[in-house]
């Protein structure tokens, strides 16, 4: 099969290294630059046991969007 020999390839490699980039790494940046880090961090999700414990310290940490206090509608 022709997709067999592609990924052999470093040409495939790069393909999929890209894929994996658009698929996991912009969506994470987006995600911890909404939540009020900056998007730098989202870069962790590509070092293998690092990214699990990025998301359990971004589950249970206080986020900076959040450490402003609210003082009622109008604010």
């Amino acid at each position: 099969m022709q997709l067999d020999r592609l990924l052999d390839t470093p040409l495939g490699n790069l393909l999929l290294l890209c894929l994996y980039v658009v698929l996991i790494v912009v969506p994470a940046c987006r995600l911890v630059s909404r939540l009020g880090f900056h998007g730098a961090w989202g870069l962790l999700s590509l070092v293998p046991v690092v990214n699990v414990l990025g998301l359990w310290l971004l589950a249970f940490a206080r986020w900076p969007r959040h450490r402003r206090r609210w003082n009622g509608p109008g604010d």
